[in-house]
């Protein structure tokens, strides 16, 4: 199977172990870009890898 190159919440919860709500929390502050196709919110791979690459440097968790 090729890579996605985007994926919805679902998918970015379950690649980062934590809960959807989580995921949606950073998405709706702005750390973490997405987009809209019809109804989905997306986000873009490149953006997932760097949004941990970024809060790996910061402070070493995804939480709060």
């Amino acid at each position: 199977e090729a890579t996605r190159l985007l994926l919805d919440l679902d998918d970015v919860a379950a690649r980062l172990s934590i809960g959807r709500t989580l995921v949606a929390k950073h998405v709706y502050a702005g750390d973490l870009p997405s987009l809209t196709i019809g109804r989905r919110r997306l986000v873009a791979l490149d953006d997932l890898n760097r949004f941990v690459e970024r809060r790996k440097t910061a402070d070493g968790s995804l939480g709060r």
